[in-house]
């Protein structure tokens, strides 16, 4: 299941983070997935009370549940709220719990964190957390940079930030003293920002982002007097405290930039915090990236545009099957790894399949083909795949329909419509294909006995990556579209006599 992108930076967030509404749990991040043992569809939909008195202690439970009923009416109480809870394998954890806003209006944020012998450490981990929730909802890559550097100046740190620029590293964001500052810009002759530093001068950054680590160091003023001239080296240092850390911040892989902060009450452990709070910023990056582009066109149009968003959908099985396997080389036999890598890697390949029907330009090779009988063997196509699934498919017609049209592509619309469709039924459930001809158009349409399609979403269920169903790619329908498209026809939703939803097809009679 493909977390939104609102909340796609609390994904590899070390801390346990949900996101409620009032109709309940809309989001849980993996570490309290595995916190609690659990998976992200059984989460979905749960209640908060009842997340309470499953895994909070008895005697917590009257403190969780008034802090929760606060909460939800606006009013002002003490936090963080300690806890004491019982994870997924039985473990007594005392958490501390933390509330915010959601990053979606309607949305609140809770973040349960594990106990730390290091209570600055944890200040600055929690502050850092909260802080990096406001980065994805800004309007692009600068406003990013400069919330990021707002964040770390609020804890008290120097901070520059670089972004990588051929073979220099330039002044993007800084919060320095501003008298330092103006002294230094004086004796360069040039403002901080057009003072770019490069690969060559500062060795230690290039290697941060080579080799994709964070560096703790204990002497900036070192690094200073390489870095700049012996006048302008004397100003940076008069303000500058020695201890700092360098993180490099990534972009979809890629090397994008740097954040340097420094304080002298800096320590080693202070900067794993820090180096999260980089890569929370290159995946606020990366997603005000995908929201552009999404924005700005309705649909992807080319095989480019959609690789960008292809990354940020592959990158959720992946993980899960990168940690199926982990538990695999620990227990052979863990059933669960093995349902989930399997699962996973088929939801992978449905996608590049997807994808690339989706992508590739569709010229129909006409001719004359029944449509009932089309319709019939996909139908037991279907069926011959799913064995163990309980598929009542019924094709309803009046009699053969002939018609011509590319019977491959034909196949290719009505499959996704059919397996669209059985997802969306409940176990057991009808699904009916009903084949007629009209006035010049032959008409598909297939009805199941699911939710149906929700108010508002009749256009954006063809939308490239829109997908209501939790192991859906979002394409398949897109795939449709462009099927009927193809042979000059349309496609569109409605609601079903079966209660569900209705996807009619209607191509022209040749």
């Amino acid at each position: 299941m493909v977390a939104p992108a609102e909340h796609r930076p609390f994904e590899s967030l070390p801390t346990a983070v949900v996101v409620v509404t009032d109709a309940g749990i809309v989001y849980a991040n993996p570490a309290c997935l595995q916190l609690l043992h659990r998976t992200r569809a059984e989460m979905l939909g749960l209640r908060v009370p009842a997340l309470i008195d499953a895994w909070v202690e008895p005697d917590d439970r009257a403190q969780a549940h008034g802090f929760y009923l606060a909460r939800n009416k606006g009013e002002s109480v003490p936090e963080p709220v300690w806890l004491r809870m019982r994870t997924g394998d039985g473990r007594l954890q005392t958490v501390k719990l933390r509330t915010s806003d959601g990053p979606r209006a309607g949305e609140r944020t809770y973040v349960l964190s594990q106990d730390s012998a290091d209570a600055e450490v944890r200040r600055l981990t929690d502050a850092l957390a909260a802080g990096s929730w406001a980065l994805v909802s800004q309007p692009n890559e600068t406003a990013v940079l400069e919330a990021a550097a707002d964040t770390l100046a609020a804890q008290g740190f120097r901070v520059v930030l670089f972004r990588v620029e051929g073979e220099s590293f330039r002044h993007v964001s800084l919060r320095q003293d501003e008298r330092a500052r103006a002294l230094v810009e004086k004796l360069a002759g040039a403002p901080m920002k057009a003072l770019p530093l490069s690969k060559e001068q500062a060795t230690e950054f290039a290697r941060c982002l080579e080799q994709r680590t964070t560096l703790f160091i204990q002497d900036n003023h070192a690094l200073v007097d390489r870095f700049r001239s012996p006048e302008v080296a004397a100003a940076i240092k008069a303000v500058m405290p020695r201890r700092g850390v360098v993180a490099p911040v990534l972009v979809e892989g890629q090397p994008y930039g740097l954040i340097t902060a420094q304080h002298d009450t800096l320590t080693p452990a202070g900067v794993g915090a820090i180096e999260l709070f980089a890569h929370r910023v290159g995946s606020a990056i990366e997603t005000v990236r995908l929201r552009e582009k999404l924005v700005a066109q309705e649909r992807l149009a080319t095989l480019g545009e959609a690789a960008a968003v292809l990354a940020h959908e592959v990158r959720n099985p992946v993980a899960a099957i990168l940690n199926a396997l982990a538990l695999l080389r620990h227990d052979p036999q863990h059933s669960m790894a093995q349902r989930i890598a399997e699962e996973e890697a088929n939801r992978l390949e449905r996608l590049v399949r997807d994808l690339l029907n989706l992508a590739r330009p569709l010229e129909p090779q006409l001719r004359e083909l029944d449509l009932v009988d089309l319709a019939t063997r996909t139908a037991a196509s279907l069926r011959n795949r799913r064995p163990k699934e309980p598929l009542h498919i019924e094709v309803v017609a009046g009699g053969p329909i002939p018609m011509v049209g590319d019977a491959l592509l034909l196949e290719l619309a009505l499959e996704n419509l059919l397996a669209n469709a059985v997802r969306a039924s409940p176990p057991g459930g009808r699904v009916e294909v009903r084949l007629e001809q009209r006035t010049g158009i032959t008409c598909v349409a297939v009805d199941d006995q699911g939710p149906g399609v929700g108010e508002g979403l009749a256009e954006r269920v063809f939308e490239p990556f829109f997908t209501t169903h939790a192991t859906g790619t979002g394409l398949g329908l897109a795939v449709v579209r462009k099927v009927a498209e193809a042979h000059g026809g349309q496609v569109r939703a409605a609601q079903s006599p079966l209660g569900g939803a209705r996807f009619e097809m209607e191509l022209p009679r040749r």
